[in-house]
């Protein structure tokens, strides 16, 4: 009885280390799959971090291009609502309107005022040129006279009597 107990135990321990050696199996691939799924994971996390990294610097980018167009943006307005402030109001439109009208007049004026003085000028220039003349024959009438002084006399009492031009001897 002894060696079918001693086969049973051999039999036994050699079902225990069969049973052992598939559980060691089944352990080590179980450890081999957490290994790879921890691999997987840890890849995974990498990648992640990655795009998360990605993500801040686009969302970076995106946002300091955004800064600059709202500035830009901003300094159009500024410059927009400063030229509306320095655009005359209603008010002013009309005292500008006034100031223009008045200009007008007073270089329509001005101008009638020129034309007159040129006017008056050439007449003043006219006079003294019929002056001048007028002296000329002055100065010839009495040098006439005085060279033939009974020829005047006769043409001075003909001009009294009305003959003007008919000689008294004729």
């Amino acid at each position: 009885a002894i060696p079918v107990e001693i086969e049973r135990l051999q039999q036994q321990l050699l079902q225990e280390t069969a049973k052992v050696q598939q559980e060691k199996s089944t352990l080590v691939r179980m450890r081999t799959d957490l290994e790879k799924a921890a691999n997987k994971l840890e890849a995974e996390r990498q990648a992640m971090e990655r795009k998360q990294v990605e993500a801040a610097s686009a969302f970076d980018t995106w946002r300091q291009a955004e800064v600059a167009r709202l500035q830009r943006d901003r300094r159009v307005l500024e410059k927009q609502s400063k030229a509306i402030l320095k655009l005359p109001s209603k008010k002013e439109r009309g005292t500008s309107e006034l100031l223009e009208a008045e200009r007008k007049e007073a270089s329509a004026r001005d101008a009638r005022h020129r034309l007159t003085v040129e006017r008056l000028r050439r007449q003043v220039v006219e006079l003294q040129d019929k002056c001048r003349e007028l002296r000329e024959e002055v100065r010839w009438h009495e040098a006439a006279r005085l060279q033939d002084p009974a020829a005047w006399h006769a043409s001075g009492q003909a001009a009294a009597n009305g003959n003007v031009g008919i000689s008294v001897n004729g």
